[in-house]
């Protein structure tokens, strides 16, 4: 009986290990960038932009992160979207916010261009993903960062 025991344990210990790798693996990335930012006290430091994708589903993750001074973690999911094509990626205002233009598949089949916008200093994102936010709005958001 110890060893059905001992067997049990290793059994659902094996288990539980394929099904931790099969979850941390499940995920790539799609982008990922990162910039050293020198403004403004609070925000000194590394800001970090990183778009994760699920293998088998299609969720969508966008993390953004600023270590430094000020450290700070945002992370925004998507579900039902997958990223066929990043087209663009830049910075704006040295280093303060970061604008992505990509086009994303939806789960009812449609591909569409789609823009998001995070602006490290105010913690906003502002995004076409959400259908309804306009591609004006992401514009003025990434006017006023590279008017800061």
């Amino acid at each position: 009986m110890k060893n059905a025991g001992k067997l049990f344990v290793v059994g659902v210990t094996a288990v539980v290990a394929v099904v931790v790798v099969y979850f941390w693996t499940a995920k790539r990335t799609v982008a990922a960038d990162f910039r050293k930012y020198g403004g403004p006290s609070l925000l000194k430091g590394t800001h970090r932009f990183e778009l994760l994708e699920y293998r088998h589903r299609p969720i969508t993750l966008w993390c953004f992160e600023v270590e430094g001074v000020r450290s700070a973690h945002a992370q925004y999911v998507y579900g039902a979207t997958v990223v066929e094509d990043i087209r663009r990626m830049e910075w704006c205002g040295n280093g303060t916010g970061v604008h992505v233009e990509a086009v994303v598949n939806y789960d009812a089949g449609e591909s569409l261009p789609t823009q998001v916008f995070y602006n490290f200093a105010t913690g906003r994102l502002v995004t076409t993903l959400d259908h309804r936010t306009t591609d004006a709005e992401v514009a003025a958001a990434i006017r006023k960062c590279n008017g800061e």
